[in-house]
Order: C-alpha cells, then sequence, then structure tokens
C-alpha cells in the first residue's frame, strides 16, 4: 500500500520504503577482441619472465646455501603456522633446495 502510496510512510526512513525510481545503468564500452588479445599476450610475457625469474633463483638456491636460507625466509614472510613452514619445507626440497637451508634459524 505504501508502494502504491494508498497511505504515506511517516518517519525519517519513511522514504526507504517507496519503490526505486526506474533509472537506465550505463552498460558501458564494449571490449574489442584486439584489447583482449593485447591483454593476454602481456600477461603471458609477464608469466614466462616470472618463471624465468624464479628460476634463477631456485638454481642459486641449490648451489648457495646463504641465499638457500633468504629464499627461505622471504617465502616464510611472517608466518610461523608449523603446516605452512613444513609445506614450504617440502616445497623447495621438491625443488631441489636442501633440506638444511630450509630450517628457522633461532
Amino acid at each position: 500500500m505504501i508502494e502504491t502510496q494508498e497511505i504515506k510512510a511517516l518517519g525519517t526512513l519513511g522514504y526507504l520504503l517507496l519503490p526505486e525510481p526506474d533509472s537506465k545503468v550505463y552498460e558501458g564500452c564494449p571490449q574489442t577482441i584486439n584489447e583482449n588479445q593485447a591483454s593476454f599476450k602481456e600477461d603471458d610475457k609477464f608469466w614466462k619472465k616470472a618463471k624465468v625469474i624464479l628460476e634463477k633463483a631456485l638454481d642459486e638456491a641449490r648451489g648457495d646455501p646463504e641465499f638457500g636460507e633468504i629464499l627461505f625466509n622471504m617465502l616464510l614472510s611472517g608466518r610461523r603456522d608449523p603446516e605452512v613452514i613444513k609445506d614450504i619445507q617440502d616445497n623447495l626440497v621438491a625443488l631441489g633446495v636442501p633440506i638444511e637451508q630450509c630450517q628457522i634459524k633461532d
């Protein structure tokens, strides 16, 4: 009855009970296929570069104990949950980093 305004909604929040006016929303400009393809190519380049950098870091960690410890501590980044630490250790060992480098030093 309030929506048809047969009765008035009193009070400071009464207007909230009225129906919302019909308003058209701008749908925006559609993207062209070329923009999507260009974006995908940029993302692909980024991930290829990231993969190369990660492989270099792992190679360095395999050969340099100090760098391995730095990499391990960076991956922890403040996490002290035993399960997370174990997962990070297992992943690094699976990637060839010696387990001795994947220990928390007191």
